[in-house]
C-alpha cells in the first residue's frame, strides 16, 4: 500500500507594520475637519467629525468617529494636549471606516492615514513627523504671512518743515520693510537726517487697513548694493490717535497669524 503524503500548505508569515501602533496617552485630544470645509470662505460649518483616538501611529490612527466616514474622504486631523502647546497637525486620508456592534451598542470607527504634515509643536509629536521630510514650522509660516503683507502695502512718507507747509514736499519712502509696535523701516529715496520729523501712511490690503500718523527718523544708511540711492530707514512712531493705535494692532496680528 502507497504511503499517504500530506502537503501542508506553508504558513503566511505574521503582518509587519511598518510604523508601531500604540495606544494614546491620556489627555489627547483630537480633531477631524472635512479638508474642504476647512478651506472654504467663512460661514462653512465645521464640524469636529472625531470622538477620541483607539491606537496612534507615526503614519496614522484609528479615531472613534461621530457618523459612519466615507473611505477615500480628506480630513485635517489636529491631536493637541490640554495645558500644553504640543500640536501635530496634518492633511489625513480615511482609508478604511467600519461601524462596531458589541453587546447592543455601536461605534463607529475609521482608520486614517496622515498624509501631509502642517505643523509640529513640541517633542510629543517631533517623532510623528519623520517621515515627512522637513517640515513648515509655524515660524516659518509667520515669516511667510508677514511678508506678503508687506509686499503689498504701499507707504507715503513726507519730511515736515517749512516745504510740508507750503505743500511742496515729496514722498520718499519706495516700500515698507517691517512693522512693529513702535515703528517701522522703510526704504527711502533720499536720505532723511536723524531725528526728522516726518508724517507717514500705511496701507494694507489684506486687512484692509490704513494708518495715518508722525514719527521721527531715528536711523538711515544707504543701501550700498543699489546704483540708485536708497536708504533704509528706522521710524519710531509718534503719537497715533486711538483709532490708529486699534488698525495697527490689527495688521500686527495679520502678521502673527499662521
Amino acid at each position: 500500500m502507497a504511503k499517504r503524503v500530506v502537503l501542508s500548505t506553508p504558513s503566511m508569515p505574521p503582518e509587519r507594520r511598518k510604523y508601531v501602533r500604540r495606544r494614546p496617552d491620556a489627555g489627547l485630544a483630537v480633531s477631524a475637519m472635512s479638508a474642504s470645509a476647512a478651506g472654504s470662505a467663512a460661514g462653512t460649518v465645521r464640524a469636529n467629525v472625531a470622538v477620541k483616538v483607539v491606537d496612534l501611529s507615526d503614519k496614522g490612527a484609528c479615531v472613534v468617529t461621530s457618523g459612519r466616514l466615507r473611505a477615500g474622504a480628506e480630513f485635517i486631523v489636529r491631536l493637541s494636549y490640554a495645558g500644553t502647546e504640543d500640536l501635530y497637525s496634518a492633511q489625513a486620508l480615511v482609508r478604511w471606516a467600519q461601524t462596531w456592534n458589541r453587546e447592543g451598542k455601536e461605534a463607529d470607527l475609521a482608520g486614517l492615514e496622515f498624509m501631509k504634515v502642517l505643523e509640529v509643536r513640541g517633542e510629543r509629536f517631533r517623532s510623528m513627523a519623520s517621515w515627512a521630510g522637513e517640515l513648515p514650522t509655524a515660524e516659518g509660516e509667520r515669516r511667510q504671512n508677514k511678508r506678503r503683507l508687506l509686499e503689498t502695502s504701499k507707504v507715503h512718507c513726507v519730511a515736515t518743515g517749512l516745504f510740508s507747509l507750503l505743500g511742496m514736499s515729496s514722498n520718499v519712502a519706495l516700500r515698507l520693510s517691517d512693522l512693529s509696535e513702535g515703528g517701522c523701516q522703510i526704504v527711502s529715496s533720499r536720505k532723511l537726517d536723524e531725528g526728522a520729523k516726518v508724517k507717514f501712511t500705511l496701507s494694507f490690503q489684506n486687512p484692509t487697513v490704513e494708518i495715518r500718523g508722525t514719527g521721527e527718523a531715528r536711523w538711515c544708511k544707504r543701501d550700498t548694493l543699489s546704483l540708485e540711492p536708497r536708504y533704509a530707514t528706522g521710524i519710531s512712531f509718534g503719537d497715533l490717535s486711538h483709532d490708529d493705535e486699534g488698525r495697527l494692532r490689527i495688521v500686527l496680528r495679520a502678521m502673527d497669524a499662521v
